[in-house]
């Protein structure tokens, strides 16, 4: 498979996905569950992440952080808002979120989200490290995200 074709499979499937989400979310809107919709908003952000539309992420990352309440879903948006900001090289916003992470992590007693997280803000500067290797390495993280999380909405989808 050429490079091309493979990518533009995953543009075709993260569109697919994103519509599945954005109907999951019409439908959330309407029993008015903010976690829910934080939830969704995350994996949106994700999915942006795969193609590469890091304002896009950004924003919804954002929108994810105006309606959460739950803690340990705080901890990974603001987790997820520190790899944005690695592959878009602002190194010090990336720290900023993933002691942010860290903090709510300690709050609920997340050990394995705090050692993950402390292991990244005390590994060499972030800038060291190949760039390209660190992208592909975040978006391959956000595509096995977008993957669960498909085959988890589809399940429930059936059962329903």
């Amino acid at each position: 498979m050429t490079d091309s074709k493979t990518n533009n499979e995953l543009i075709i499937a993260t569109n697919l996905f994103r519509e599945l989400l954005h109907r999951h979310l019409e439908v959330t809107n309407q029993d008015d569950d903010k976690d829910e919709i934080a939830t969704l908003l995350y994996l949106l952000a994700t999915s942006y992440i795969v193609t590469s539309e890091l304002e896009a992420a950004v924003k919804m990352f954002h929108k994810a952080l105006d309606v959460v309440q739950d803690e340990l879903l705080k901890g990974k948006v603001h987790s997820a808002l520190g790899q944005v900001f690695v592959i878009k090289d602002e190194q010090k916003e990336a720290k900023k979120h993933y002691r942010k992470a860290i903090k709510l992590f300690r709050k609920i007693g997340d050990e394995e989200g705090i050692r993950q997280l402390s292991g990244v803000i005390a590994a060499p500067p972030l800038s060291d490290t190949e760039p390209e290797d660190l992208t592909k390495q975040i978006r391959l993280g956000a595509m096995v995200t977008c993957k669960q999380a498909f085959y988890t909405l589809m399940t429930q989808k059936e059962n329903q």
